[in-house]
């Protein structure tokens, strides 16, 4: 008699315990489908309001270079702003000596969509040279004394975009933006 007890327990724990391990298998499924769900909603949340964050800060600069164009009497003077925008871009994105995809990406989203329209030869040219052969800081800020001071406010949408664009600020582009903030407060 006591042998069928230890084989009926046996013989419970074999069904039972593939039954209660089934059970916990499917409970662990139905949290972590309910986990990827909430997951997948949290990052669909996330994306859309960054999304949403850059057409204002794209629009936002939309409207300085609009602004910009308008309140400059000539051809001139608005290529001089755009270079100096360019001048900027390049050298905060190469300050730590390293140009990244998602500088390169905001450059060219950011800056060559806003300024296509007044892009031609020369100004192009120019623009090129500047990719080639990056201005360091003094250099970058020749350019920005060109530019009227109300005007300015454009350089911190430009060197606050190209030093977090990768959510990492190092010693070298804090370094920048410092001595930016230096430059325009004098």
């Amino acid at each position: 008699m006591g042998v069928f007890k230890v084989l009926g327990g046996v013989a419970a724990f074999a069904i039972g315990g593939p039954i209660v391990g089934t059970a916990y298998v499917a409970g662990m499924s139905a949290h972590e489908g309910m986990t990827k769900k909430a997951q997948q909603s949290g990052y669909d949340k996330g994306y859309a309001e960054a999304r949403a964050e850059d057409t204002l800060k794209m629009q936002r600069m939309e409207e300085m270079v609009r602004e910009a164009q308008e309140a400059l009497n000539n051809q001139k003077a608005f290529e001089t702003y755009v270079i100096s925008m360019y001048a900027v871009a390049l050298s905060a994105a190469h300050c730590n000596n390293r140009f990244d995809d998602d500088q390169k990406e905001y450059i060219e989203e950011f800056l060559v969509g806003r300024t296509k329209a007044g892009i031609h030869g020369d100004l192009l040219k120019s623009i090129g040279e500047l990719y080639y052969n990056p201005p360091s800081f003094n250099t970058a800020m020749e350019y920005v004394k060109k530019v009227d001071r109300k005007l300015w406010c454009i350089y911190d949408e430009i060197i606050d975009e190209i030093i977090n664009v990768d959510g990492y600020v190092d010693s070298e582009e804090g370094a920048f933006q410092d001595a930016w903030n230096i430059f325009k407060a004098a």
